[in-house]
């Protein structure tokens, strides 16, 4: 497939992502979220629209994070020693969200990450082999989708966490399909064209 060919489908894909998430998925979670337990997302608001701070935003939201997100939970969706490596340190990071307001928890949690997954590629790699990539799919689709759970409030138990989450889940499939279909760097793509997207219809 071409440059071009998979740039357009990789774009089509985060159009129609955005379609299902904002305007289907998206309500239907904040409905089922307050049907089954009262909990209410919290409002995705307050970006800054100018200065320093937009800049950071907008880097942060569409180039670092995707890029951090896509490492942990997709890199090593087609294992190999090295790429397993290499999630390790984002997973350690974003799996725990306290760390995040921590710059040296932070740093320890990501060093720690990587240092465990640099001694344990091979082990890990052939593990993440013998689990298969149906399972890993399903796996990371979740994992993906509990990592986002600190953007909510009210999110105690189980029977609020599932429709809350429910957008992230199904927009994880999506991004290992892109994986898989066209490469790590179209879902990178994939991912922060989506946020971007997000981002002017929160502005």
């Amino acid at each position: 497939m071409r440059t071009r060919d998979r740039l357009r489908l990789a774009g089509l894909a985060a159009l129609a992502n955005l379609a299902a998430v904002y305007f289907l998925l998206w309500p239907l979670a904040k409905t089922l979220a307050l049907v089954v337990g009262g909990a209410e997302p919290q409002e995705l608001n307050g970006y800054p629209s100018e200065g320093r701070g937009a800049i950071v935003r907008f880097m942060s939201s569409v180039v670092v994070v995707p890029f951090l997100e896509e490492t942990a939970f997709r890199l090593a969706l087609l294992p190999t020693p090295w790429r397993t490596a290499a999630a390790c340190g984002p997973l350690a990071m974003l799996l725990f969200p306290p760390v995040l307001d921590n710059g040296r928890l932070l740093l320890a949690s990501v060093a720690a990450g990587a240092a465990i997954g640099v001694l344990f590629r091979g082990p890990l790699s052939r593990l993440l082999l013998q689990v298969g990539l149906r399972r890993l799919v399903l796996t990371q689709a979740a994992l993906f989708a509990l990592a986002h759970l600190p953007n909510f409030t009210g999110a105690r138990n189980l029977v609020r966490i599932v429709p809350l989450v429910l957008p992230n889940f199904v927009s994880g499939f999506l991004l290992a399909y892109i994986r898989l279909r066209l490469g790590f760097r179209w879902a990178w793509f994939h991912h922060g064209a989506y946020n971007l997207l997000l981002m002017g219809l929160l502005w």
